[in-house]
């Protein structure tokens, strides 16, 4: 039974993460057609900057809070 959970679980994950990364691909093409033009043309130049810095500053505090929490 817990093999399979495990498979279930993998497989869930497998599925949910491929979902993510194909939203992402087809929202960056729409994104690069559609607003570029635009207004949001400097602001998306960054997002990528701003997201790597959001992902590691959400990864500071996790880290953080896990060293206060072993004191």
């Amino acid at each position: 039974f817990g093999l399979l959970v495990v498979v279930a679980f993998s497989l869930g994950l497998a599925a949910t993460l491929t979902g993510v990364g194909l939203l992402f691909l087809y929202a960056g093409r729409f994104l690069e057609r559609r607003a570029l033009a635009g207004r949001w043309s400097g602001i998306l130049q960054f997002a990528p900057a701003l997201a790597a810095v959001a992902v590691t500053a959400s990864g500071v505090m996790i880290v953080a809070r896990a060293l206060l929490e072993i004191q």
